[in-house]
């Protein structure tokens, strides 16, 4: 679930019904027309992880404002409503997600499926509002709709589309967060309370849901993969949140989260979101990143470099020991209880090209590296590389596109422990049909700006060895997403 500027703004008001939009968009595509620009997968959740990718602005007032997200939605600004509304400190957004996808070739069997989100998010700048200084709320709820793909050919490690069903219960309105930040010193320090995901503000990047694979989208899938104590968006916990800027391009940021057994599926899962009993609560999440953010040349391109650590102390199980300290895979016997885990990451994007103003208008080669402890994580490591251009077709620049490389592994500890379960004919952990060793996936899409507050998204991807299991066939999977914001 967050560009050089970071003013806010609604687009002039258009009025054509999205069929219409959507024709005349295609047209305008094939014959190389101008697009408006706007920032890569700009709308519902987005502000967070895009305010830390911005350097702090020079000369703020001490209780500075908040900057709204940067709007273009789809009907414009009807009876000056919108502005009107963001000219006393309130902006609402709705956003609109499909992911469409079916693997031609590979995996289980061949299947295809759509996911649908539908969002609301509210931020108030109470300055503006109510005259109280540097103190702002915001809100998100979705609803999600539809099945993913992946499933279906048998892929439950790393999905082909990052919307799931699942993650929100189903509920009509899932809270997805719900905090108020309080900003000081010229905008250098900010505290934040209330309901949020670790991932909303950790190891998050505004680049990562260019994709569509859950590969990056919208953290590292080995940071958050079946973990409640490192909440993902939708799932929120109890949370509090500092971040400090000792200097304008570079942040220290800490957090203590309740560790949420509510916050992932399983039987004590919140399928609502507006839980706020302390009833699943059985530990803490206290997590720490370090954020650079460097501005080469004249022209200015942009770099993020951060480097995090999350320690977990909560209702853990060891993936390769049993109760009496034996090999798990050998005896068939409970796990033993573990209490504490750690998580690590390096990631990194830099603007190479610059093709326009912004952080995100240019080529950007991202990546990263993502760490966890093999004994008490079914997942292992991650590595990821990418590049994505916005920009580079200048009739066109808004359109995007990207490449992406990921490998995502299992725990080393969970791969030998199916290995001595397959090896005596019993069934093997984490629900696997196989013994899981890695997955890779291999993306590509080029997200084209239909009209402003409508883009879609053709999308491919061939993923080596899916579910990380090598005995189900390698997929290529075709997909689409669009995305309207009203």
């Amino acid at each position: 679930m967050r560009v050089s500027s970071r003013m806010a703004s609604s687009a002039p008001s258009r009025s054509l019904p999205a069929t219409v939009c959507l024709a005349a968009g295609l047209l305008a595509a094939a014959l190389a027309g101008p697009a408006r620009a706007q920032a890569i997968n700009g709308g519902l959740s987005i502000s967070p992880s895009l305010n830390l990718a911005t350097p702090l602005q020079a000369n703020l007032p001490f209780f500075p404002d908040t900057v709204l997200p940067t709007v273009h939605p789809l009907y414009g600004d009807p009876f000056g409503l919108r502005n009107g509304l963001r000219d006393r400190g309130v902006d609402i957004l709705a956003d609109m997600r499909n992911e469409l996808g079916g693997n031609l070739t590979g995996g289980t069997q061949r299947t295809s499926a759509m996911v649908n989100q539908i969002g609301l998010e509210a931020d108030i700048d109470w300055n503006r509002l109510a005259h109280i200084p540097g103190f702002s709320t915001s809100m998100v709820v979705v609803n999600r709709t539809g099945a993913s793909v992946s499933g279906g050919y048998g892929d439950a490690f790393v999905r082909s589309q990052d919307i799931l069903r699942s993650s929100s219960g189903g509920a009509v309105a899932h809270l997805v967060y719900a905090y108020a930040e309080e900003k000081i010193a010229h905008g250098r320090l900010a505290l934040q309370l209330g309901r949020e995901p670790v991932a909303l503000d950790f190891a998050a990047s505004p680049l990562n849901c260019a994709f569509m694979s859950n590969a990056i989208c919208g953290n590292p899938k080995a940071l958050t993969g079946r973990d409640p104590g490192f909440s993902v968006y939708p799932n929120s916990t109890w949370a509090g949140r500092l971040i400090a800027y000792p200097l304008r391009n570079l942040y220290v940021q800490a957090g203590l989260f309740a560790f949420d057994t509510g916050a992932d599926a399983g039987a004590t899962f919140d399928h609502t979101g507006w839980q706020f009993d302390s009833a699943r609560i059985k530990g803490t999440t206290s997590v720490g990143e370090v954020g650079y953010i460097p501005s080469l040349g004249q022209s200015g391109l942009i770099g993020h470099y951060k480097v995090g650590i999350a320690h977990e102390h909560g209702p853990l199980s060891e993936i390769g020991t049993d109760v009496n300290g034996g090999p798990l895979g050998v005896t068939g016997r409970p796990a033993r209880n573990a209490s504490n885990r750690n998580k690590e990451w390096v990631l990194f994007d830099q603007m190479l090209v610059r093709h326009g103003a912004g952080i995100d208008n240019g080529l950007i080669v991202v990546g990263g590296y993502v760490h966890n402890q093999p004994d008490v994580n079914s997942y292992g490591d991650e590595r990821y590389l990418g590049l994505v251009d916005r920009g580079f077709w200048r009739s066109r620049p808004a359109d995007t596109l990207g490449l992406l490389y990921a490998t995502v592994s299992a725990s080393e500890v969970l791969t030998e422990t199916q290995r001595l379960q397959a090896a005596r004919g019993k069934r093997l952990s984490n629900g696997a049909t196989g013994v899981q060793t890695a997955e890779t996936i291999f993306e590509a899409f080029y997200d084209m700006r239909v009209c402003t507050g409508l883009s879609v998204a053709p999308d491919v991807q061939y993923i080596i060895n899916p579910n990380a299991e090598r005995r189900i066939p390698n997929a290529v999977v075709l997909g689409v997403r669009t995305r309207v914001s009203f």
